[in-house]
């Protein structure tokens, strides 16, 4: 596999996240939907209202069975990170 250009390139924020998301063609929820408990994704922070919708109201059938997901932002790094808890 090439190695992932992962920085920042033109005042965007690329992270192996989002170049997973993009080789394999998955939207973002799909993406958080797959997480296995312990799994990260990473994304730019001003993604952090939309990741939290999807992870709080979006993926309600995935809660109901037990699925939950924690969200931290890092402003220094202009990150949000999702982290598969349960």
């Amino acid at each position: 596999m090439l190695p992932l250009p992962v920085g920042r390139h033109g005042g965007f924020l690329l992270t192996s996240s989002i170049i997973i998301l993009y080789m394999e063609n998955l939207t973002t929820t799909d993406a958080i939907r797959k997480m296995k408990v312990g799994d990260e994704l990473s994304f730019p922070a001003k993604r952090a209202e939309y990741i939290r919708t999807i992870t709080g109201s979006r993926l309600i059938p995935e809660r109901k069975s037990g699925m939950r997901w924690s969200t931290v932002v890092d402003m220094e790094e202009g990150t949000i990170t999702v982290k598969r808890i349960a």
